[in-house]
């Protein structure tokens, strides 16, 4: 047999590292907090539009913790049902679909089940993101544990900076609602690696290692 060339191999070692779960996981670092934070500047405004009162203000600012809360004990049971990666879409999903009921919402009640909806998405990704770099990563897990984590961080300073400036061009709905399209977007590459055949590339099991 002809002994395979070091371009060759090189070129199999850089296919090998799993870069569509490394997007994914960016991606979903980065919506982990943007319901939360591009909503507090904003509560002024849409207490002005639609009659928060003081109460369901401070609801609206116990919803984060108390979701986070409640999906961390609750998701390693629906995740013994439902795979890694199709529970990170419906995290996904739920953060979108949330997101846009808040931007449609004429009352405080639309607005606190919009909340109810995002943040139990997000309180989802919060769980399942260090298993999927754990999974996807093993050899790498340092390194994407940062790159997550600088994700993460950016999905909270980002949008509290961004929102009164969208706010003051084109309304808060908005301002709170076009989150929305980034969640959409970081499902995208856990349907892809669901629909691809295969064991995570990085592992020792895929690479041949011991």
């Amino acid at each position: 047999m002809t002994p395979r060339s070091p371009r060759a191999s090189s070129r199999q070692g850089a296919l090998a590292f799993p870069l569509v779960a490394l997007v994914g996981v960016v991606l979903v670092s980065l919506n982990l907090r943007t319901a939360v934070t591009s909503l507090s500047p904003l509560l002024g405004v849409i207490d002005a539009e639609i009659g928060l009162g003081a109460a369901g203000m401070g609801l609206l600012g116990m919803v984060p913790t108390a979701m986070f809360a409640v999906w961390g004990v609750l998701t390693p049971i629906v995740l013994r049902r439902v795979g890694l990666e199709m529970l990170t879409v419906l995290a996904m999903v739920a953060a979108a679909v949330g997101q846009l009921i808040r931007a449609a919402a004429h009352d405080p009640w639309v607005m606190g089940a919009g909340s109810l909806i995002a943040l139990a998405g997000m309180g989802i990704g919060n769980v399942v993101a260090p298993p999927l770099v754990k999974k996807y990563f093993p050899r790498h897990v340092a390194a994407v544990s940062m790159a997550y984590i600088t994700g993460l961080q950016l999905g909270t300073v980002v949008p509290a900076l961004v929102a009164v400036p969208v706010e003051e061009a084109a309304g808060w709905r908005v301002s709170i609602g076009w989150w929305a399209v980034l969640a959409v977007v970081a499902a995208i590459p856990w349907i892809v690696e669901m629909v691809r055949p295969g064991v995570p590339t990085d592992s020792p099991r895929a690479t041949g290692s011991p």
